[in-house]
């Protein structure tokens, strides 16, 4: 009876972490496009991409929202998003020099 509890238990999570993922996928969405604005507004003040202080700033300040044990684990995750933003922002400042 043990094992059919278990399997119920991790069903459960696996279908919050579907849950999370799908909501998380559309939030990725939403920052993207927001990112897209912010490459338009570096663009047109000559500005780089990469600011290593405020993305800094940014981690420290939402990390400190956490339980401390989630700290470490958002900050990295943080900096992965944060990676793919600027991936995206080059991008999109690249393909509009080719544009031209």
């Amino acid at each position: 009876m043990s094992d059919t509890n278990d399997k119920k238990t991790l069903d459960d999570a696996r279908e919050e972490i579907n849950r999370v993922d799908r909501e998380m996928a559309q939030l990725f969405l939403r920052r993207m496009r927001a990112v897209a604005l912010v490459a338009e507004y570096k663009r047109g003040a000559g500005m780089a991409v990469y600011d290593p202080e405020r993305e800094r700033q940014i981690i420290e300040r939402n990390s400190a929202t956490l339980p401390e044990d989630m700290r470490e684990y958002y900050a990295t995750y943080q900096s992965g998003v944060m990676s793919v933003s600027r991936m995206y922002q080059k991008r999109l400042l690249s393909d509009e020099k080719t544009d031209k």
